[in-house]
């Protein structure tokens, strides 16, 4: 068993040793402040398209977007388009190894849904009839993945 001691000692220390040398990693975050989200086609929005887009794009070292592709369509060109044009404009702080920052490909999806809004009604002269209900427009983004 004495043997083995010194040994053991050495396999510990030179777990410990790498463990202290592992890379650390961060994703990009997007800068809300620069990533608005996209305005609704009005096309879609009159015909009450509604989908949800995938995106990969590529974020530079630099935070910007250089590329940006759809992966999956929501089936509405102009709501696809959109979603593109969104991400184009973001700002992103990129992603590091090891305090470094490098150019990496990620996904992001929007999805572009369309809630009914009952109108609340009101014993007045102007309000609308209790049946009338409006379907608003709702983007929910970004999820990046």
């Amino acid at each position: 068993m004495r043997i083995f001691a010194p040994l053991l000692l050495t396999i510990t220390a030179l777990n410990a040793a790498q463990a202290a040398e592992a890379p650390v990693k961060t994703a990009a975050v997007a800068n809300f402040k620069t990533c608005d989200k996209p305005e609704w086609p009005k096309d879609a929005l009159r015909k009450q398209q509604t989908g949800t887009v995938v995106l990969g794009f590529l974020i530079g070292d630099d935070g910007k977007v250089i590329d940006a592709v759809v992966l999956t369509s929501s089936g509405v060109e102009s709501l696809d388009q959109a979603a593109l044009t969104g991400v184009r404009r973001c700002q992103f702080r990129p992603p590091q190894l090891n305090g470094a920052s490098f150019s990496s490909w990620t996904r992001m999806q929007y999805v572009w849904t369309l809630d009914t809004l009952e109108i609340a009604t009101t014993e007045s002269c102007c309000a609308p009839p209790p049946s009338v209900a409006r379907r608003m427009p709702r983007l929910s983004w970004p999820a990046i993945t």
